[in-house]
C-alpha cells in the first residue's frame, strides 16, 4: 500500500512538473494596480522592490529606507521615463486630467486621491474613494534638499512644458489637484498607468 501511494505522488508530480512552463532568463513581474474609471494605474508609488525590478532608481526621502517602504521612492524626470516597467508608460497631463476628470474635477479630486493615512493635519478633503492612496511623500531638489514629507505629494507627467515637466500636487491643506511645472532633475514620486 505503501509503494502504491509512492508511485501515485511521484505520477502527481512529474505531471506538474511536466505542465509547467519554464523560460530560461525570463523576468515576470507582478504589478498591483488600480482601476479607475478607464484607466490602470499602478496602486503604489514607484519602489523598486513593488515591481520586481533588479535595477534600483531614485532614492527614499532623507535616504531613509524606512520612508522607502511607505512612501515609494523619489526619482527625477529620466529615471521616471526609465524606470518604466513594459506594458505600462508614465502618463501624460492629459491621462492625469482625465483622471481628475472622472474624480469630479480638480477642485475636489485631490481628497478623492490622497491616503487616509500618513497626510499631516489636516489633510482637507480626504476620502480616497478611488482607491489610489496618495501618500505625501514630499520631494527633493537637484542637491537632494528634500521637502514636503507628511504635507505634500509630487507626481511626474511625461508632458513637458520648455524645459520644465508637468506635475501634479496634492497638498495637506486643500482637497485641489494643483498642476505645477519643476525642472527634470528635480524628485517626486511616480504612478504609472497601464498601455491600452
Amino acid at each position: 500500500m505503501k509503494r502504491i501511494y509512492l508511485l501515485s505522488m511521484r505520477f502527481i508530480f512529474l505531471i506538474m512538473l511536466s505542465s509547467c512552463k519554464y523560460e530560461e532568463n525570463t523576468e515576470i513581474t507582478v504589478i498591483d494596480e488600480i482601476v479607475i474609471g478607464e484607466q490602470t494605474w499602478t496602486a503604489y508609488n514607484y519602489d523598486h522592490t513593488l515591481f520586481q525590478s533588479n535595477k534600483s532608481y531614485g532614492v527614499a526621502y532623507h535616504n531613509d529606507d524606512g520612508n522607502l517602504t511607505i512612501y515609494g521612492a523619489l526619482l527625477t524626470y529620466q529615471e521616471a521615463l526609465d524606470a518604466c516597467p513594459d506594458g505600462w508608460h508614465l502618463p501624460t497631463l492629459t491621462e492625469w486630467q482625465t483622471l481628475f476628470t472622472y474624480l469630479g474635477g480638480t477642485k475636489v479630486a485631490g481628497g478623492k486621491l490622497k491616503s487616509t493615512n500618513y497626510w499631516q493635519a489636516p489633510n482637507l478633503g480626504e476620502l480616497n474613494t478611488s482607491g489610489f492612496r496618495a501618500l505625501p511623500g514630499g520631494g527633493a531638489s537637484n542637491n537632494l534638499q528634500f521637502d514636503g514629507l507628511g504635507w505634500s505629494a509630487h507626481f511626474w507627467s511625461s508632458t513637458k512644458s520648455g524645459d520644465m515637466v508637468y506635475v501634479p500636487t496634492l497638498f495637506n491643506d486643500s482637497a485641489e489637484v494643483e498642476l505645477i511645472v519643476i525642472p527634470q532633475n528635480m524628485y517626486a514620486s511616480v504612478r504609472y498607468i497601464k498601455d491600452k
